[in-house]
Parts: C-alpha cells; structure tokens; sequence
C-alpha cells in the first residue's frame, strides 16, 4: 500500500469517527432550538447550565452521555462484530477481552456526570447565595426609604420662618431623588452629595434674585454686585420660577403651603404679548423664607441621617451655615415693605428687560 493510500484511508478513519458526534451535535442543536428553555440555543447546548432547572434537565449532561453511549455503541459493534453470542465462562472470558476499550469509554459517564452535577450544583449555591443578596439589597432599599420618611415626618411641626410654622413631611418621590443612587438592585445607599449641592445652589440662587426684588431689606443688602437685567416684575417671576422648580424637584410642591392655604394662578404677560400661566406658592417674603427653609431641613436632615463619608463633611457644614442664614432670614422683622405680598394680589404681571447703560469714553 503506497503512502498516498495509507493517508486517504487515515483520512476515512478520522472521519468516521468524527462523523457520529457531529450527527448528535447537529441533532442536539436542533432540538435545543426549539425546545421550550429559552436559554438553551443551538450554540450552547453543550456547555450551558441552568441553575432553575433539575439535574436531569440540563443538555450537556443529555448531550455527553449520549455522545458517550453513542461511541460505546459504535466501538462495541466493531469489537463484537467477528464473534457470536456464547453465554459460557469463556464466552464471558472473551466478552471482557473484546471489551476493553467500549467499557473503557462507557465508563466515562461516571466522571462526566459527577463533574456536571458539581458544576449545576455550584451554580445553584452562586444562584441562591445572589438571590439572597438580591433580597436583603431590595429589604435595605425599603427600610431605607421608609425609616427616611419616618424619621423627617417625626420633626414634626416647625416654625420656619416668622408666623409660619408647616409639618415636615416628605414622600418616597424624595427618597428617589436624593438618595437617586439607591436601587432595588444596589441596595441602601448615601444620600447623593450632588443633588444636595444642587439644592444649595438653587436655594443662594433664589436668595439673591430675592435680594435683587428687596435691594433695601438690610438682611439681604450685598449678596450680589450685579444690577438687575428685568423690572421688578421680571424678577418676581424668576423667583417664582426658581421655587416651583426647587419643590418640584425635591416632591414637596404640596407640602410647603399650609394646608388652608392655595396655590394662586397668574399670568405674566411678556414684552411680546405671549402669556405665561403659573402659580406661586409664596404669598409673603415670610412664606417664601419658610419653603426655603423647608427644603433646606429636609434636605439636611436626609444628609445626616445617611452621610457617613468624611467627603460629606464639608457639605454638611455649608449645608448647616445656609440653614442658619434662613433662620436669621425667617426671624428678622425689620421688614416695612413685602413686594412678595404685593405681587401676591395680582393677577397679571408685566415682566420686562432693563436697558443696558452703556458708558461712554471720556
């Protein structure tokens, strides 16, 4: 037999080998595809373990122990093809003789079975250890939303500005915007030092644009060296603007009036005739003092009932110096004129720009 000869036949040799597990691959792959375990695909079925599912359920260990029968199958054939059936101690003899290399390969399904089972079961200690994890991550998320609104509604009633005592109280539309960062999946976490900067920021906002309406109120004298761009009305209407975004953010729109009293509608009619519908909540500088402040306590109040990173600490403190400035704020009754209790009376208002002084060169 020539060398080219000898390697055809080494050609059909492997072939025939190879051709059995690619039949049961393919075969497996189509049933795999349309089976009703959605995780099991034509691509997969070999290796794939699904932690939900029984031991007996799982392709690879289908797919292995058929493919080892299959080659025992095979191999037996070609080992038992030249003999017949002799039930005597030396027919028994010889079957083990023959034998060797089939059972050799049907003993496989012992090592391979127990190294599947391990590995699904491994799998279902990971599945179980996470979805204990999940459970105590989504238990922390409630407890943390609940005891936040336990713990503000508990401050009670307070007098935050002059005459002008709310009830603190939140709702869990707060929890989800301060501590934003905490999920069913990530569990309790810190409140978001961003967000509370950001109500920070949006509250020395106000107050300035408040000193731009009441340049002549002592308390508010020197916040800000700019003139103002709009009329008296053009601020007012910033500030209404600026407030209803700051309750809205934080979900306290209907808890930072007094529960007798109502939102008033009005409308500020623009240089170019458009009308712009909204409301105020504010009816005095005191009540607008006192939604600052309540925004500010809550948020306080929120920060230090979670905020244990050292981070935070400067937060805290410029948190707690704002939170002083609005008690003064509030306490102060050196005011003569209200222009907030002015406007409140008004159903129209007529916001419009300054000019702006150019200088000339001398």
């Amino acid at each position: 037999m020539t060398h080219a000869a000898k390697e055809a036949l080494h050609l059909l040799y492997m072939i025939l080998a190879i051709s059995p597990f690619a039949c049961i691959v393919v075969c497996f792959a189509c049933v795999s595809g349309i089976s009703m375990d959605k995780r099991a695909t034509f691509y997969n079925f070999s290796y794939h373990l699904d932690p939900r599912r029984g031991l007996a359920s799982q392709w690879p260990l289908r797919f292995w122990l058929i493919t080892i029968l299959v080659y025992f199958l095979i191999a037996g054939y070609i080992c038992w093809a030249p003999y017949t059936l002799s039930f005597t101690p030396e027919g028994f003899d010889t079957f083990i003789e023959i034998s060797k290399f089939p059972l050799a390969l049907l003993s496989l399904t012992l090592p391979v079975g127990v190294f599947i089972s391990r590995l699904h079961s491994t799998q279902q200690t990971a599945a179980q250890i996470e979805a204990t994890d999940m459970k105590n991550r989504l238990d922390a998320f409630h407890a943390q939303r609940k005891g936040i609104v336990d713990y503000i509604a508990s401050l009670g009633t307070i007098e935050l500005a002059h005459n002008v005592s709310l009830k603190i109280q939140i709702n869990q539309a707060f929890h989800s915007v301060v501590f934003c960062n905490s999920t069913h999946e990530t569990g309790a976490l810190e409140a978001d030092e961003r967000v509370l900067r950001q109500v920070m920021r949006q509250v020395r906002s106000i107050l300035d644009e408040l000193s731009l309406l009441m340049p002549n109120f002592k308390p508010l004298k020197g916040r800000v060296s700019t003139d103002p761009e709009s009329n008296e009305s053009g601020i007012y209407l910033e500030l209404v603007k600026l407030i209803n975004d700051l309750c809205s953010k934080l979900s306290v729109s209907d808890y930072v009036i007094d529960q007798q009293s109502k939102k008033t509608p009005f409308t500020a009619i623009l240089p170019g005739g458009e009308r712009e519908q909204h409301l105020r909540l504010a009816g005095s500088y005191y009540e607008l003092i006192a939604i600052l402040n309540y925004c500010i306590t809550i948020s306080y109040y929120a920060m230090v009932s979670e905020n244990r990173s050292e981070s935070s600490l400067q937060s805290r403190l410029w948190m707690e110096s704002l939170k002083k400035e609005l008690h003064t704020l509030g306490r102060d009754t050196s005011l003569t004129f209200d222009p907030i209790k002015s406007y409140s009376t008004r159903e129209h208002i007529y916001p419009a720009p300054l000019p702006k002084v150019v200088s000339e060169p001398a």
